[in-house]
């Protein structure tokens, strides 16, 4: 059986059912602050409000990753990555427990365990003087249409066969 266990492998399963871009914005960094500015206002807004119609508990989940993202940019130790939020009734999950419920919740006899699931792409690109000293940063928000996978899922008899196929392209 395939594992899902990096960040693009987990982007390109969920991809199979398609993302859209929900929100964008772009900043720099400040040397003299030794931080990242930013207005990701319109990002976390849009991830308030999905955590405040698909949880009906521990929706302030959503406030304990975005303070670690905060913390990132407020030291400016931010660098790129891919954060993905996977909004179900009990919570938001992060990367790690999607991955651990893949094989087990995400199949064509169970219902897909996530209401809702997005990928916080951040790009920071160094500068060309120092590779060393950040420059600008970039956020994109992705929402993954569940919809369409569980639908792609129905002709598979289990995760582990989406994921075989997703993998070994």
């Amino acid at each position: 059986m395939v594992k899902v266990t990096t960040t693009e492998e987990l982007d390109n399963f969920l991809s199979k059912g398609e993302k859209k871009l929900v929100g964008s914005s772009k900043g720099s960094y400040i040397s003299d602050y030794d931080s990242f500015t930013i207005n990701y206002s319109s990002i976390l807004s849009s991830l308030i409000k999905v955590a405040g119609t698909c949880c009906d508990s521990y929706a302030s989940d959503l406030f304990i990753d975005w303070n670690a993202i905060k913390l990132k940019l407020d030291s400016g130790k931010m660098r790129s990555e891919k954060i993905f939020f996977g909004f179900r009734d009990s919570g938001i999950d992060g990367k790690d427990f999607i991955v651990g419920r893949l094989t087990t919740i995400c199949n064509a006899s169970s219902d897909y365990y996530y209401k809702k699931m997005f990928v916080l792409d951040i790009e920071v690109t160094m500068r060309k003087s120092n590779e060393k000293i950040p420059d600008n940063i970039a956020m994109n928000l992705y929402e993954y249409n569940i919809e369409k996978l569980k639908e792609i899922m129905k002709d598979k008899k289990t995760s582990s066969d989406l994921l075989d196929e997703c993998l070994n392209k």
